[in-house]
């Protein structure tokens, strides 16, 4: 559930005035209702009386490996009048499962997040409230169904952080072929987000998803959906229903209260997907969440009995919103005193003024640690996180923007998703389809993206995680910074250069200079253990004809840079009268980046590429040429990707071979992916092609 910003519920209060008009004039309507529309529940019989032949499901869905079946998974959601003037969606689950596996029993533990109440200025209490948390586990004991109903004092409740709380439970006697049945209601007063719904399970397969919504015409919804399973059931309806409604007046000292009752045109739709598999985790997919088969929505129009008004919440108002929210930009106020202190101590160090900007990042990046990259809000004071020198990515970012600001820069928190937490939405400001917070540094000549939450990542850097569509400054500008992955190009250039030598057979140098992503892997990984990565490195490169030595790295420490290694290469004079040299001796591409031939999902890459490699060789003295690998160009899609291989040679003194392999686009439909498999193992192919070179006689 987002923030509500005062911009949003200044169109709530409108209505509620309007709403006394409009109850009003409903009333006069006949009661017509739909029994064909609000008729028994459509769940009913999917939670029958558990018998022994429900512990046994025949589907081809199930086998010997399959760790549980969701038999029966149902949600509705509908209104119902309130005593605010308005009117709040309930919404009813009921879950049951067989848990066939150990390994799965945590199924049974259970967690239900809700948004916490929050007070709205001049109104009622706006809540969020959770009823009729019930379970049960059924286990087949002796040929008899024997149950164990979920105790109360089992039940306990969490603060997750400012706007939720959490309801957890362990079901209970679980263990092999156990059923458990789960329910619980949620009423909410807050109309704008009302509840999604995924039909597909992660890890095991769901025989019946079923969810339905009535609307009352009050509101409109839009509907965003992804269907890649055929729906069993789509029906949508029509139908009336009767809402009884409070208004509450305030004249001076007087309170009363209005009782209404209304008949409103309501509209049903109702989807059911059966035989879902388990989603299958593949590599290549950034968000599981955005590939399973959902439905969400959002509210876009509020009828108010007279007009149809627009109620998307703004950005503007949300901004303003967060400027004045305690656990945002008010928050910072309490680090004012830390941050005046720190930005001199900076400037009486001596550091010049260009430079300031780098050195509060280094600052925060070596000092605090992030305990959480996923939460944008201060959840703790944040002179606790100041004293405790750690906090959540918000935290830790925006004590950079605090501290920027106070050295007299242009610094604005800005807010995006990662790939694993999903797409946001561009146009409305659903705050809780962001996960993540990073800085803005404003200059004259360029904007910088800082984020000093994550270890070893240099100034202007972002992670490739970030590179999720788009960021969402927090400033009075509302600027939208485009984010996209095939903009983010991961660069990498091999160079090898070898001759030939008068005692031995051919010597040189290698070189690689990785892309900025591989870079950061390797300084987090041989982070004060360079000799050893180096020595390691150099023998699981060296074989008895190759030997790699004396391994060096530039800019170790320099994290705004790619990593260049260097070795010194060696080939040992071979007992041959035929030689083969492979002119792929470092990072070539020996293994298969899409080993599967049947692909569920889409293939999304984390970025572009670009990589170039160099072979350049002497004839060894006492060989001649007997043959080379040929020359070639491979695309994929004409422009998705391209592979160019080319060789060269005089015969006489010296072997040329360079590559260069761009992936010029990140996504690949599933109908791509037999095409991206040949492109690919065309590739390494000719990666294992060889230089073949012949003793002269």
């Amino acid at each position: 559930m987002s923030h509500f910003s005062d911009e949003a519920f200044f169109v709530y209060l409108c209505n509620i005035s309007c709403m006394k008009t409009l109850f009003r004039s409903c009333c006069l309507l006949a009661v017509l209702y739909s029994n064909s529309l609000f008729a028994q529940n459509a769940s009913d019989h999917l939670f029958d009386k558990i018998t022994p032949k429900d512990f046994t499901v025949q589907s081809s869905l199930v086998d010997s490996n399959t760790e549980a079946v969701i038999l029966a998974d149902w949600g509705k959601t509908e209104f119902e009048g309130n005593n605010k003037g308005w009117v709040s969606w309930i919404f009813k689950r009921k879950k049951r499962i067989l848990i066939l596996k150990k390994r799965a029993a945590d199924l049974a533990d259970v967690a239900i997040s809700i948004y916490f109440k929050e007070r709205v200025q001049s109104e009622e209490d706006r809540e969020e409230i959770l009823t009729d948390v019930s379970g049960t586990s059924y286990n087949l004991e002796n040929g008899l169904v024997k149950e164990y109903k979920l105790n109360k004092k089992d039940v306990f409740v969490e603060k997750t952080d400012k706007h939720h709380k959490t309801t957890k439970f362990a079901m209970p006697a679980v263990k092999e072929n156990t059923i458990i049945d789960i329910s619980y209601t949620i009423k909410s007063d807050f109309e704008f987000n009302i509840p999604s719904w995924t039909f597909q399970n992660g890890r095991c397969p769901t025989l019946w998803s079923d969810y339905s919504i009535e609307i009352p015409s009050l509101l409109s919804y839009m509907s965003l959906y992804k269907m890649n399973h055929p729906l069993f059931i789509k029906k949508d309806e029509t139908g009336h229903k009767t809402y009884s409604v409070v208004i509450k007046n305030h004249k001076g000292m007087v309170n009363t209260e209005e009782r209404l009752s209304v008949t409103a045109e309501v509209s049903k739709s109702r989807w059911v997907m059966k035989d879902l598999p388990a989603f299958e985790y593949e590599d290549f997919v950034n968000s599981p969440e955005n590939v399973k088969d959902y439905i969400r929505f959002q509210l876009y129009q509020v009828n108010n009995g007279e007009k149809t008004e627009d109620v998307y919440n703004t950005w503007k108002g949300t901004i303003d919103n967060l400027e004045k929210d305690e656990e945002f930009l008010e928050g910072l106020k309490q680090a004012d005193e830390w941050a005046t202190e720190t930005v001199l101590k900076m400037e009486n160090s001596g550091i010049k003024s260009q430079d300031m900007a780098k050195s509060l990042f280094e600052f925060v990046q070596s000092n605090f640690t992030c305990s959480n990259h996923n939460k944008i809000f201060i959840t703790d004071k944040i002179t606790d996180v100041i004293k405790n020198r750690a906090g959540n990515v918000g935290e830790i970012n925006l004590l950079l923007v605090s501290l920027l600001r106070k050295a007299g820069m242009n610094a604005d928190p800005a807010l995006l998703s990662t790939t694993g937490n999903g797409k946001a939405s561009l146009t409305y400001p659903e705050l809780d389809g962001f996960n993540y917070l990073i800085c803005r540094l404003k200059t004259d000549s360029i904007n910088y993206l800082l984020d000093a939450s994550q270890p070893r990542l240099g100034f202007g850097v972002l992670d490739k995680s970030c590179y999720n569509d788009f960021a969402r400054v927090i400033a009075s500008d509302s600027a939208v910074i485009p984010l996209k992955a095939a903009a983010l190009i991961e660069k990498k250039y091999v160079n090898i250069q070898l001759t030939k030598q008068p005692s031995g057979f051919l010597h040189g140098e290698a070189s690689v200079i990785y892309g900025m992503d591989k870079s950061l892997q390797l300084r987090r990984q041989i982070v004060n253990n360079t000799t050893s990565y180096l020595k390691n490195k150099e023998k699981e490169l060296s074989n008895e004809v190759i030997h790699f030595s004396n391994g060096k790295i530039d800019s170790l420490n320099q994290n705004e840079l790619p990593l260049n290694f260097h070795y010194q290469v060696e080939l040992q004079q071979p007992n041959a009268d035929i030689v083969y040299i492979k002119p792929f001796l470092l990072e070539g591409y020996t293994v298969n980046m899409f080993p599967y031939h049947i692909r569920k999902n889409p293939v999304e890459l984390p970025f572009a590429s670009d990589d170039i490699y160099s072979f350049v060789m002497e004839l060894p003295a006492g060989y001649s040429l007997e043959e080379l690998p040929k020359s070639a160009k491979i695309d994929l899609n004409e422009k998705d990707a391209v592979f160019e291989f080319k060789v060269s040679s005089d015969y006489k003194s010296y072997v040329m071979v360079k590559s260069r392999l761009k992936f010029n686009t990140v996504f690949y439909d599933k109908g791509d992916y037999e095409n991206l498999i040949t492109f690919y193992a065309a590739i390494m192919k000719k990666f294992q092609e060889m230089i073949v070179l012949k003793k002269k006689p």
